[in-house]
Order: C-alpha cells, then structure tokens, then sequence
C-alpha cells in the first residue's frame, strides 16, 4: 500500500479536527479478487456517519477545471466520480461486518481540482446522491449526502476548524500542524511590542507580509474585488 498523499491528508485533517474516526488508504478486495483502496474513510461513531472520500486531482500544476452555467456536461458525467463504484464492496460489509446497524448516514465525498460556482452547487450535489440511490443497494433508512470540494476549500475549512480548537501544542499531523501555523499569525497575540494597536498592528502586518506576497496578493485581491 502506498504512502497517503497531500490531498488526501487534507481531507483527513478535517474529519479528525470534527472529531471523526479516520483511516487513509483503506484497502479491500473488489469483486473481481484485486486489492484497491478507499482514498479516506472518516467515521462518527455517536452519530453513525460514514464519509467515503476520495481526492481526485488531475492534468497540468496549474489546471482547474469548472462547473458553472456555461459547462455543457452534468457533473454525474464527471469522470472523477468512478470511485462511487467501491460503495458496492463497501455496503456489503466491506468496511463494517454489519454495515445496517452501524451506518445511518452516509457521505460520499469528492475533493478535485474543479472549482463549482455557486449556482450549480446544489444541483451537482443533488444528482451524486441521486445516482447513488439509483444504483447501488443501500440499506434502508441510510441517508446520503455529497460534498463536492476542492482541494482549497477543504484547505480553508482546516484552518478554520483548527482556529476553533485552539490546542496549546502541536497535533502531530503535518496539515493540521500547518493549519495551526497559519492561525498563529492569521490571529497573533502579539508579545513584547508594547501596549496598543499602534505598537502591535505593525507587528501582525510584518508576520503576514511575507505570505502575503508569496500569494500575490494585490493581484488576488483585485480579482476576488472583480467577482464581488
């Protein structure tokens, strides 16, 4: 089994910050007798929620391919969405001997290089649960869901999770860890400089800079102002 990749750590870092049970890289035995693997599997037991995740990033460094208004192919189309064909082996009791008595709602999980505008959100995530409905035999009374990510978006909402925790030592995780790194400047208490925002303002803007820069962010900022 190969080592995880980033992007499949960054969907793990945030299953584990929401307190969930996470495995990357779950490997089962297809129907045909090969071995693959599910990209993450995250688990609640309380809750008896299972999010089936894969990480799906392809094409050129820079590619980012997008669904909006003016795509002319339905997302169920996508040829990132082969991995739902694993939910076979996995509600046969591929991941849980009695998948019935401990899965009442299940998250099938795509993160890709595809940016979805808001206006097809909804639709496109509507028609993943759809097609899972219709083809594969779930247990009755499971409930499905679809998320349809980036790999930025998943990235933003680590931060985020992470900023809430606010744990006093590092997790051990590298994209948690990063995330916590981000937040000590993203939101600095600032030591040593001096009492009020005149002394401390030039403190938190110098720890930004440098990252700011490396973002290229008057250009970025002029783009975001542009969609606005």
């Amino acid at each position: 089994m190969s080592e995880a990749m980033a992007a499949e750590l960054i969907i793990e870092a945030e299953w584990i910050l929401r307190r969930y049970w996470t495995k990357v890289r779950f490997p089962f035995q297809t129907e045909a007798g090969a071995w693959s693997d599910i990209d993450v599997l995250a688990y609640n037991p309380c809750e008896k929620h299972l999010v089936v995740a894969e990480s799906k990033v392809q094409g050129a460094r820079n590619k980012v391919y997008a669904y909006t208004p003016d795509s002319g192919y339905e997302f169920i189309e996508s040829p990132y969405l082969g991995f739902l064909d694993n939910l076979t082996v996995i509600v046969g009791d591929g991941v849980f001997d009695r998948f019935a008595e401990c899965v009442d709602r299940l998250t099938v999980q795509l993160v890709s290089n595809t940016v979805i505008l808001p206006g097809r959100r909804d639709e496109a995530e509507a028609g993943v649960v759809r097609y899972v409905e219709e083809n594969y035999d779930l247990p009755g009374g499971v409930r499905v869901e679809a998320m349809l990510d980036s790999t930025l978006d998943v990235l933003a909402r680590v931060v985020v999770c992470e900023r809430k925790r606010r744990q006093g030592r590092r997790y051990g995780h590298p994209v948690i860890d990063i995330a916590r790194e981000l937040n000590r400047y993203l939101d600095p208490s600032v030591q040593g400089a001096g009492h009020g925002t005149g002394r401390t303002d030039p403190v938190k803007c110098e720890g930004l800079r440098r990252f700011w820069e490396a973002i290229e962010g008057p250009e970025v900022a002029a783009l975001l102002g542009a969609e606005d």
